[in-house]
């Protein structure tokens, strides 16, 4: 049951409970927490466990851009430097639209994180996708600890993480800090190079010749 507590004073520390501010009469409202069943998840490196159809629901469900190719999936797997994986029993999932196929343990796939390197140096955090279903419970950070500390096991003394702007905070909290030296580049001249053949293309169709400085590749 709640009880009122003055502004100021503190409250029994035996009951866990929310404080909820009442603005009106000036007093903090003590509600215990909801009762819910502990979500036990199971993490694993073992990149064996992980099928493509189950990373591309994964993907789906999360809103991540990635193609729905089996055969592009299972080769970034393969040549991804490190894993984690986070798994849940089939019947503890709740995805609503997005139905999640069940690995032949029985367990669902509800998390991943990768990294890619060259095994002395550096590493870099590709990605990593929770279920939105999933979210909240402290996964996320469970999967970047264990892949940091598996990763840098493995050799690569520095680490580094793609933030894009709706990670960023998440990636702070997980001890990631912005470096000034640094600025991710992206590699246009192939982008640049299909668009310029692609033109060269409807030129040609149209009977025109294209002209060299329409089809030259950028300098270097």
């Amino acid at each position: 049951m709640c009880r009122a507590t003055p502004r100021g004073r503190p409250g029994n520390r035996h009951h866990q409970c929310l404080l909820l501010k009442c603005q009106a009469r000036g007093f903090l409202w003590l509600r215990g927490p909801k009762t819910q069943k502990q979500l036990k998840v199971t993490y694993s490196s073992n990149k064996a466990l992980l099928e493509p159809q189950q990373v591309a629901q994964l993907w789906d469900a999360a809103g991540v851009m990635q193609p729905n190719n089996a055969r592009l999936i299972q080769t970034a797997l393969q040549h991804s430097f490190s894993v984690e994986a986070a798994w849940v029993e089939a019947e503890a999932s709740n995805s609503g639209q997005h139905a999640l196929t069940p690995a032949a343990s029985g367990k669902v796939l509800v998390g991943l994180a990768r990294t890619i390197s060259d095994g002395a140096f550096a590493a870099l955090v590709t990605d990593i996708t929770v279920h939105p279903a999933f979210r909240e419970q402290g996964i996320g950070r469970n999967l970047i600890k264990r892949l940091v500390k598996d990763t840098l096991r493995q050799g690569p003394t520095s680490f580094a993480a793609f933030a894009p702007p709706h990670r960023r905070m998440f990636f702070w909290k997980c001890s990631f800090r912005w470096n000034g030296a640094f600025k991710v580049m992206k590699y246009t001249a192939f982008d640049n190079t299909l668009a310029e053949e692609s033109a060269g293309q409807h030129v040609q169709q149209a009977g025109r010749s294209p002209t060299r400085s329409r089809l030259q590749r950028p300098d270097c």
